[in-house]
């Protein structure tokens, strides 16, 4: 259309040259302010949809985004569709019946939403979704100056694909961006990861350290940061050497805290504070308790069940702690409302000789979850003297520091551990054992590329 304007401006000037009189050269004027200007218009509105054409692809991210994780949870189809259409709406604008009828070339097999003749929303398989992609409706937003040319709108379209994720990112992942340093090894301590990766997301300077004879051993090590960022001082060693890498979402993000996961994992009965001492032995049951300790010879049991604490959990001198199916869930004195942003919560700490055997459910909600610390607990878990340490499930504290200090030995853990910060230190090793069967299922939506 503009090319057009343009030879018929020239076509113009070439018959008002040829009159060469005033009245000619006026109209010359006139007819070339009008290209001029409408050209320039032209170009406002080009930039102003250039943004628009920004929103609208991040307004169908989100919506891809939001489906699958729709997807993850079990939703059915009509769930995702609802949820897809409504971040849509909400994000541009678009209308429950623009969906009708609406056309993908490059959609998926499965359309959950045909009976619309809908193809803008689609799926790999309608009963083992790996991929949703969606594609916005076509939407005409109105020029303000192209008009004078003729284009009275554009139109946005734009598309995206995400993809269900169900291997874990990390064995190993410290959630804080801005620790310094987020992960941390002196003295003598090891973290040694096996069958997975160490993942820092801090993008301080120091955002991992390793100190005197300290080493951190994975499959792989990275971060934001990486490698400039992974420093080490004396015989402090990383193996492999640290890659730059993206940072990692919080792999259970979408998991229901207590209360909100219900009565089925969340107990409401509440229990006196249990403190053992001496050689003395207890049976417990799943429930709230303030404070659960067991010192010098003590030996403590705990059934199969979520366990709510809201003060601390330690054990100390040659105490032992036999925990099988059991989920440790750390809240705040308020629970059962959540912690604030920040707040110290209850808090996890094992010293002295003593031996811990723990291990998670194998079905249900909190499935694989060992320790699950309240998402804003800023509380801190330690591991401490020369205990002994068998836990099989994941360490879910993504606001939490853990650390693991003194002679502590090796603490062996068949483990996903996901934590604000972690810290080794002294002669104490964090062995790191994560088998997929033993922990929380994975399950991540992420953009595909």
């Amino acid at each position: 259309m503009v090319h057009t304007d343009k030879r018929r401006a020239l076509s113009a000037v070439r018959g008002l040259l040829a009159g060469r009189d005033q009245g000619s050269v006026t109209v010359l004027v006139a007819v070339l302010m009008v290209a001029f200007l409408g050209m320039a218009g032209l170009a406002v509105d080009a930039a102003r949809g250039h943004v628009d054409d920004q929103r609208a692809q991040e307004a169908v991210d989100a919506a891809a985004l939001a489906g699958a994780e729709d997807l993850l949870g079990s939703a059915n189809w009509s769930t995702v569709i609802a949820d897809v259409q409504s971040y849509a709406s909400a994000d541009f604008n678009t209308t429950a019946a623009s969906w009708a009828g609406c056309s993908d070339p490059l959609a998926l097999s499965y359309h959950p939403d045909a009976a619309n003749n809908d193809t803008c929303i689609s799926s790999d398989s309608a009963t083992s979704p790996t991929l949703l992609r969606v594609k916005l409706p076509p939407q005409a937003l109105a020029t303000t100056f192209g008009k004078v040319l003729g284009v009275s709108s554009f139109s946005i379209a734009a598309g995206a694909t995400a993809k269900m994720v169900t291997s874990p990112p990390c064995a190993l992942c410290i959630l804080s961006s801005t620790a310094n340093p987020g992960l941390k090894a002196n003295g003598n301590g090891i973290i040694d990861v096996s069958d997975g990766t160490v993942i820092v997301n801090s993008v301080a300077n120091t955002a991992a350290s390793v100190i005197g004879n300290a080493t951190v051993t994975a499959t792989g090590i990275g971060g934001p940061a990486a490698p400039n960022g992974f420093i080490t001082t004396g015989n402090g060693s990383y193996s492999p050497t640290p890659r730059i890498s993206a940072a990692v979402q919080d792999p259970f993000a979408g998991i229901a805290e207590c209360p909100a996961a219900g009565t089925a994992y969340c107990p409401t009965t509440t229990y006196p504070d249990v403190k053992l001492t001496g050689n003395g032995a207890a049976t417990i049951q799943p429930g709230i308790y303030g404070t659960i300790s067991a010192q010098s010879q003590s030996s403590l049991t705990m059934e199969p069940g979520t366990y709510i604490i809201t003060n601390s959990m330690a054990f100390s001198g040659s105490g032992t702690l036999t925990a099988n199916g059991v989920t440790l869930y750390f809240a705040c004195s308020s629970y059962p409302t959540p912690c604030s942003p920040g707040q110290p919560g209850a808090t996890f700490s094992i010293t002295g000789n003593g031996t811990t055997t723990i291990s998670a459910p194998t079905s249900g909600t909190f499935q694989g979850l060992t320790i699950f610390a309240d998402r804003n607990n800023a509380g801190l878990s330690s591991l401490t003297g020369n205990g002994s340490v068998l836990l099989a499930g994941t360490v879910y504290a993504p606001s939490t520091s853990l650390t693991v200090t003194g002679n502590a030995g090796t603490s062996t853990l068949d483990s996903m551990i996901v934590s604000y910060t972690c810290t080794a230190s002294g002669n104490g090793t964090i062995l790191l054992n994560y088998t997929s069967s033993q922990n929380a299922p994975v399950a991540l939506a992420e953009l595909s590329q």
